[in-house]
């Protein structure tokens, strides 16, 4: 019911819950759904991008985050001297990540497609083979057990070796 309270702050304040809970998917998440253009204090878009870069390392694999970096990037070059400097001596530059990223994806896209396309044919020549000889199924079932059994008895060993009791005098 505050009007001077703005949803993009709001979700910039879960957002930083998130990144101090280390859980970074979901600060990413609402960082790239945040306007970061209506952030107040307008520095906050600062603290962003060294907490993206922090986070990340310099290593981008996403294209909307990629793109929120170059904008703040862009911004910052003619905004705020002193962080422009500051990236041009770490030599943090995102300017020229996003045209690398969407060659990757694609390639991530197809070998993707490939490797469910080979596994899935895998585990459909295992079912029609299991289907065409039944006695799969009894010594599947047979090696199961046999392999549950000795993981007990590992387990069991190993749980009796340990003493109840120390004596120390």
């Amino acid at each position: 019911s505050d009007s001077s309270v703005d949803i993009n702050q709001l979700k910039f304040i879960k957002a930083e819950a998130y990144r101090k809970l280390v859980k970074y998917d979901n600060y990413f998440d609402i960082i790239k759904g945040l306007d970061l253009d209506k952030i107040y204090p307008y520095r906050l878009k600062y603290k962003v991008f060294s907490d993206i870069d922090e986070v990340i390392g310099g290593d981008i694999n996403d294209t909307n985050l990629s793109a929120i970096m170059k904008s703040i990037q862009d911004d910052l070059n003619y905004s705020n001297e002193f962080f422009n400097r500051w990236i041009i001596y770490n030599k943090k530059d995102y300017s020229s990540i996003n045209e690398t990223i969407e060659i990757d994806e694609t390639k991530e896209t197809k070998e993707n497609i490939i490797n469910k396309l080979k596994t899935s044919d895998m585990i459909n020549k295992i079912i029609v083979f299991a289907e065409k000889n039944k006695i799969v199924y009894f010594v599947a079932m047979a090696l199961v057990f046999l392999i549950g059994l000795l993981i007990g008895k590992y387990y069991k060993k190993k749980r009796d070796r340990a003493p109840y009791y120390t004596f120390r005098r």
